[in-house]
């Protein structure tokens, strides 16, 4: 006989905690619980506010394995900070939120150099041993 427990939502250990992202860009941020039964919602917001999120997010449950993944897009400095995601369950809802932290980070810009495939063909040779 299998023994199956009730319990509300928990963070899953070992995710990914503080994501980098450039103004007016997307981040996809995934909030992971283990719960049983499986959560059946998610809450987030933003610096601990108890606002929820307007028009800067759009999140997107997946109720069947217990993830939730915000896709937000900061617009200013007061857009980054902590992120917190909270489960429910019909046992309750999460004790502790799961905290993400969202830092600023500059666009990658790739730069192609004239001379960067000389370099790729130079041979640096090893110096003479000492007379």
């Amino acid at each position: 006989m299998k023994l199956a427990f009730l319990d509300k939502p928990f963070c899953k250990p070992n995710q990914k905690l503080m994501y980098g992202v450039a103004r007016n860009e997307n981040v996809e941020i995934s909030c992971e619980v283990d719960a049983n039964p499986e959560p059946d919602a998610f809450k987030w917001s933003l610096n601990h506010s108890q606002e929820p999120f307007q028009e800067k997010a759009l999140p997107i449950i997946d109720r069947k394995r217990g993830l939730s993944i915000l896709v937000y897009t900061p617009r200013n400095d007061m857009d980054f900070g902590y992120v917190t995601c909270t489960a429910t369950n019909r046992v309750g809802t999460q004790s502790t939120p799961c905290h993400y932290q969202i830092i600023p980070a500059g666009k990658v810009h790739t730069v192609i150099l004239p001379f960067f495939s000389l370099l790729l063909r130079t041979r640096i040779l090893p110096s003479p041993p000492p007379r």
